[in-house]
């Protein structure tokens, strides 16, 4: 009896030990976790209104350019002339008609005339060139004085050009009558000629539409030296005047 329940003794011995380290072999898992409890869902907030565009500066106005002259109220302040016409007298720019050109605030003008009389025995040439640089433009606030809106003071010089020629008829003895003869008249034709060429500078003031269309009056006094086949004739302070209409 003592026999037959060893061995089932011992068996069972095997058997809780080979449990027991498999149980020992194996790690235990955690127990669940419990679960967390509903956290309160966050109140929405109304969306941002959106924010107006920030407008950038405008950019910085360059400085206007200077004018050449000072503003005028009655006038533009720059040089709106191209052209001119009108007359023109005196020894060292010419006389007679005139053509004006503006390059701003310098001007080249011609003057000349040409008369040719006694069916072309007498003939008149005078001409000449000059070139014009104003210095200083003075602007009236108001035209109803006075003076003119406009004054300007001037550089001028030029050169010229005169040439005459003239025929004479003069009574003369009959050179072929003897001494104690009576004599006939008879006419002599003589021939004359001038050529004069003259240069010069000086200063003087223009009054008038100057640097808009309308009508100017200038007076120049100019040092002169004329020169003729002979060479140097004369050196004088000569005037000239004009009068002009521009546009």
């Amino acid at each position: 009896m003592l026999s037959t329940l060893r061995p089932s003794r011992v068996l069972l011995c095997v058997c809780a030990v080979l449990f027991a380290r498999t149980a020992a072999a194996q790690p235990m898992e955690p127990p669940p976790a419990a679960p967390l409890p509903a956290q309160p869902a966050e109140a929405t907030q109304p969306p941002a209104p959106p924010t107006a565009p920030v407008a950038e500066p405008p950019p910085a106005a360059l400085p206007p350019a200077p004018a050449p002259y000072p503003a005028s109220s009655d006038g533009p302040s720059t040089q709106s002339n191209l052209h001119g016409l009108g007359f023109s007298g005196g020894f060292t720019t010419g006389s007679g008609f005139s053509y004006r050109r503006y390059f701003g605030d310098t001007a080249a003008q011609l003057n000349g005339i040409a008369i040719v009389s006694d069916y072309g025995n007498d003939a008149l040439v005078f001409g000449g060139l000059s070139v014009i640089q104003y210095l200083m433009i003075w602007h009236q606030a108001s035209s109803r004085g006075l003076l003119p809106s406009v004054t300007a003071l001037r550089l001028v010089g030029g050169a010229t050009y005169f040439y005459s020629r003239q025929t004479n008829l003069n009574s003369v003895p009959d050179p072929s009558c003897g001494i104690n003869e009576f004599c006939t008249w008879i006419d002599e034709e003589t021939v004359s000629t001038d050529r004069l060429f003259g240069l010069g500078a000086g200063i003087g003031f223009e009054f008038g539409a100057i640097m808009h269309p309308g009508f100017s009056v200038n007076l120049d006094l100019m040092l002169t030296a004329a020169f003729d086949e002979a060479g140097l004739s004369f050196i004088l302070p000569l005037p000239t005047a004009g009068l002009m209409y521009s546009w």
